[in-house]
């Protein structure tokens, strides 16, 4: 972290430049904020992702101290969270407002050795039915029969022909190149020709390529896999020279056949290289131009390959919904395009993680679960010595300060420790700052009250520079937050009360049977586990585990005699 301050254009400029502030950083930045300056302020973030709540208030005094002081952020999430508190910040643009262009592709062209067979029909088995023209060119022996077009009918809904020479080109259709003759594509036509072998290959790549480049121009999507030799080299640029798009694998995705991709990307200036869960995951949003049409499991297959985050069990329709949202947000309509950044920038991924993100929560949310706890799951916990509490997609932390406050009034707080858990690390920094916005204040009187509340909602809250309140911090020392996913990590603790509310509704069967093994073994022989108004064990085959328990609706407990 570096703060820097110089004077220039009418303003103190202050940069600060890292990702997170050390104790002795935030003091320095703190001085720099509370003395009096002859110009007005200008500070810029630059990566940082989280301030502290000290930060913010004094941020919050030094824009309010003078108008003209700005506070400008690169972080949409940090900048959003401060705007919610009321500060007065600037979000600095980070695409230059360019639009995307969509990028109609016409034809699609792959090619690659023998031992590129399984990926051939790895990514032909994941090729949307689309408006393509498909060709596809196999290095193989002229004097062995060459079944790839058999193989290939096996795995897609498209027509799959080894054509005849004069062959029409259509849509929808993948031409595979018959051994022992170089196949090209012009004005509509595939022509087959027994011409002399090009870098000791017939059928050749080059051939193929260059064809197809000159044809279809921008609207030509190359992959090219595996194999040896510099068959290829030429039809990669040729197709680059006219504008079109070429998907080269990276080389350690083969064991053999390196060496053409290995000269490729040595050689080929514009060619991309990329894993092969990012090939065909382009190769499908090439084929399909909104995210709604397309299957997105190759997408969300290479999200988890290249950033570690698994969304494969989560409801289709939501992670279409939301994908389409972020790729509008970005810039356009263009389906590819989107989701190469995405797969290609951290950045533009951080924002399809947090869309992805539920954050759906407010103060003693339905408030009649907040009662029966109070008055029904509470007294039977007050039996444990110490108690557990899980919350599990603990969101911004206002339905985990509501339960301190219940326990607080139950007598039960100081024997407690709350476990709250998020997969969203941002939110869960938001969480443990325990500031609100003012909006949320008269929601959360409402709610307290409804819930059976002991006192007032305004007992436990501050309200600071008359814009948002903080929570007392009696409250705070008996939680913990964690980042948690209930989709890979597995239990962490035993406890006596899990607390998981209309989060599973957004998984689908698979993973909703995960999470009740995972709450299977994380809860105490004797505990309590609370779901959602809008849950059931059921879905999860939770009745594996789980009875219904005469405490209310939604509580659940061990089978007896477990």
């Amino acid at each position: 972290m570096k703060v820097t301050l110089s004077d220039q254009d009418g303003f103190c400029h202050v940069m600060v430049q890292g990702n997170r502030l050390k104790a002795a950083e935030e003091k320095q930045l703190l001085a720099v904020l509370q003395q009096p300056h002859a110009l007005p302020l200008r500070l810029y973030f630059y990566e940082l992702q989280w301030i502290s709540p000290s930060l913010i208030h004094g941020l919050h005094q030094a824009l309010g101290r003078d108008p003209k002081n700005e506070a400008h952020f690169f972080n949409r999430h940090l900048f959003s969270y401060l705007l919610g508190l009321g500060m007065s910040v600037r979000l600095m643009p980070t695409r230059g407002g360019e639009k995307y262009v969509a990028r109609p592709f016409r034809a699609l062209v792959m090619g690659g050795s023998a031992g590129s067979l399984e990926k051939m029909i790895h990514l032909i088995q994941y090729l949307p039915l689309g408006d393509l023209a498909v060709f596809v060119v196999q290095h193989v022996a002229e004097d062995k029969p060459n079944l790839l077009d058999k193989l290939l009918r096996q795995h897609t809904p498209y027509t799959v022909l080894m054509p005849h020479h004069m062959t029409t080109v259509s849509s929808g259709t993948v031409y595979v190149a018959p051994p022992g003759h170089n196949m090209r594509v012009a004005h509509g036509f595939v022509y087959l020709t027994r011409d002399r072998k090009i870098k000791a290959a017939r059928p050749a790549m080059d051939a193929l390529f260059e064809s197809v480049a000159l044809e279809y121009g921008p609207e030509a999507l190359g992959l090219m896999l595996c194999a040896y030799g510099r068959d290829g080299i030429a039809g990669a640029e040729a197709l680059l020279k006219q504008q079109g798009t070429l998907l080269v694998l990276t080389p350690d995705s083969c064991q053999e056949g390196k060496p053409l991709l290995e000269a490729i990307g040595k050689e080929v200036a514009g060619a991309e290289l990329v894993s092969l869960p990012v090939m065909t995951a382009l190769m499908a949003a090439a084929a399909t131009k909104d995210p709604s049409e397309q299957d997105l499991t190759p997408f969300f297959t290479a999200v988890a390959a290249v950033y570690g985050h698994h969304y494969g069990d989560y409801q289709p329709d939501m992670l279409k919904r939301r994908l389409g949202q972020v790729c509008s947000d970005l810039g356009g309509s263009g389906n590819y395009l989107c989701q190469k950044e995405i797969l290609g920038s951290p950045a533009a991924f951080q924002r399809l993680f947090l869309a992805l993100s539920i954050n759906v929560t407010e103060f003693f949310r339905m408030p009649q679960q907040f009662r029966l706890l109070k008055e029904k799951i509470f007294p039977y916990l007050a039996s444990f010595p110490h108690i557990k509490i899980w919350i599990a997609g603990c969101s911004s932390g206002e339905e985990v300060y509501s339960l301190a406050i219940f326990l607080h009034e139950a007598g039960l707080l100081n024997r407690c420790l709350i476990y709250a858990t998020d997969i969203n690390p941002f939110i869960l920094m938001q969480a443990a700052n325990g500031l609100y916005a003012m909006d949320l204040l008269d929601k959360g009187r409402f709610n307290y009250r409804e819930a059976g509340g002991s006192t007032t909602f305004d007992e436990y809250c501050t309200i600071e520079n008359n814009n948002y309140f903080s929570l007392s911090s009696a409250l705070h020392h008996k939680t913990l937050f964690y980042r948690h996913s209930l989709a890979v990590d597995g239990p962490f603790n035993e406890f006596q009360l899990i607390i998981c509310r209309n989060l599973l509704i957004y998984f689908n069967v698979n993973l909703q049977k995960k999470v009740m093994e995972l709450f299977d073994r994380s809860l105490h022989p004797d505990g309590i586990l609370l779901l959602g108004e809008k849950e059931s064990i059921r879905t999860g085959e939770g009745e594996r585990f789980f009875s219904l328990t005469k405490k209310g609706p939604n509580v659940y407990s061990h089978h007896p005699g477990r």
